[in-house]
């Protein structure tokens, strides 16, 4: 039975996206290039929906290139070439030769190909000719960022990446807001999710962030936390615009 899908704007966008895209992008890529356009749009989403689209056959995964799912919008049978030293990859319209493969299997082996999946890896024309640099693993590695705990110091939300959220989840304000998760414990802060590498005994010990009623003085909306938001979820105006209730 087909599955019958609740139309999303957010997956119509990522579908857009990769039509419009020869380059074969990653997850990461497609959450960078229309974060702009949808602001509300996340990296899970992202992953999500491409998913969705994946098993639906509107996209297809060319599968991991150094280490990072690549996504495009063509479903057709075709290989793809990857050039080992820039990373790059390339269609290749070889149709011909995918047509004398499947020949090939058919009547050596009796079995019926319906797809193909064909990645050959080597230099692509610039770097054949030595114009793009080799790069350097030891420089690879230090360029990696680490995973690091970044704490929300509105909420005490913590996040686990290798950058702080563009929005805290929880009380949704910007990343600015938010410091290494280790530091801010050292400075007296307690965090609502305890890292594995922070001592919880201690924090226990520390006395619990005040909780406080915050009121917008243009719109009346009242908020709940340590301190008032960053912006008005209502509307919109800066912290500057609220005062405490209590």
């Amino acid at each position: 039975m087909d599955i019958v899908r609740k139309h999303s704007k957010k997956r119509d966008a990522i579908l857009g996206y990769l039509r419009e895209c020869s380059d074969h992008p990653s997850a990461d890529q497609v959450f960078r290039g229309l974060k702009p356009l949808h602001p509300e749009l996340s990296l899970g989403t992202v992953y999500r929906n491409l998913g969705i689209l994946a098993q639906d056959g509107l996209i297809s995964s060319v599968g991991p290139v150094n280490g990072q799912e690549r996504y495009e919008a063509r479903t057709d049978p075709h290989p793809h070439f990857v050039c080992r030293r820039c990373g790059r990859l390339f269609d290749l319209d070889l149709p011909d030769l995918i047509k004398e493969l499947y020949s090939e299997i058919e009547s050596a082996m009796g079995c019926v190909p319906e797809g193909c999946a064909l990645t050959i890896t080597g230099l692509c024309l610039d770097c054949a000719k030595g114009e793009t640099e080799a790069p350097d693993p030891d420089a690879a590695v230090q360029q990696t960022p680490a995973v690091k705990k970044w704490l929300c110091s509105v909420c005490g939300h913590v996040h686990i990446g290798s950058a702080p959220p563009v929005l805290c989840p929880v009380c949704k304000v910007t990343s600015s807001h938010f410091r290494d998760a280790a530091e801010a414990v050292q400075e007296g802060a307690s965090p609502v999710l305890f890292p594995e590498d922070i001592d919880e005994k201690k924090l226990r010990q520390r006395p619990a962030r005040k909780t406080r009623k915050w009121v917008c003085s243009v719109c009346g909306c009242v908020h709940e936390g340590p301190n008032p938001p960053e912006l008005c979820p209502v509307c919109k105006v800066p912290a500057s615009n609220f005062s405490a209730a209590d």
